[in-house]
């Protein structure tokens, strides 16, 4: 029944017609430089210990979001010692981090089990990019990286996933897509669009919490796309 249940999920994937994939951990290998860039970036700007421990596991298990919300979620916390990050100390701390990531997206390993995927089984033009990262970040560095997206088939931040996948639905249909994604934000973001999710745990900086999730709501999740493939 298993082995029915598993070629079933694959048949459903591959039968879409629009591919669309998150980005970090799912093309690119960039979450764990993401979560030390924010550790710099929170050491830099002399943040105690105590609130660097919990901003750098509010980040790593919130991966989907846009930067404006990891950040507007650190603004609001206190820590036990009273100490909270002011406006001006986050916009310093957003441009900080951001040009790292500008950095590591020129440099990260691409995820080669998900560029194989892609150009074996998806027709050029048919895969689309939609991340919480940077739009603008994105699309000066990926399609040189990814051949397969052209600038205008990246969407990214300030705009939510959910808003990006709703602006690509509309014109696709939901169902002609499936969306990749690492992340426990993408599956919350596919579920309230109505988009065929796949979990992909390998690079992922929170892969139990995503193969929980998947479980528990009766998604498919695979280590990665080599398993779509085989």
């Amino acid at each position: 029944m298993q082995f029915l249940r598993f070629h079933f999920s694959v048949s459903r994937i591959v039968e879409k017609k629009y591919q669309v994939f998150d980005c970090d951990g799912v093309l690119v290998d960039s979450n764990a430089l993401k979560v030390k860039a924010l550790e710099n970036t929170l050491l830099s700007l002399g943040s105690p210990d105590e609130f660097i421990r919990w901003a750098v596991e509010e980040f790593r298990i919130n991966f989907g979001r846009t930067r404006a919300d990891h950040f507007d979620a650190f603004l609001k916390h206190q820590t036990v010692g009273g100490y909270r990050m002011n406006p001006l100390c986050v916009d310093s701390a957003t441009e900080h981090y951001g040009r790292q990531v500008e950095v590591l997206y020129l440099s990260c390993p691409v995820i080669e089990e998900s560029i194989s995927y892609l150009s074996l089984n998806v027709p050029y033009g048919n895969s689309f990019v939609v991340s919480a990262s940077s739009q603008v970040e994105l699309r000066a560095v990926l399609p040189a990286r990814v051949p397969d997206f052209s600038e205008e088939r990246i969407f990214g931040g300030p705009v939510t996933k959910v808003e990006n996948l709703q602006e690509i639905a509309s014109e696709l249909g939901v169902g002609n897509m499936v969306f990749y994604g690492d992340a426990v934000q993408d599956a919350k973001a596919a579920i309230e669009v109505g988009v065929l999710f796949v979990g992909l745990a390998k690079f992922s900086a929170d892969p139990q919490g995503l193969k929980r999730f998947c479980f528990d709501n009766g998604l498919i999740c695979f280590d990665s796309c080599s398993e779509i493939i085989s």
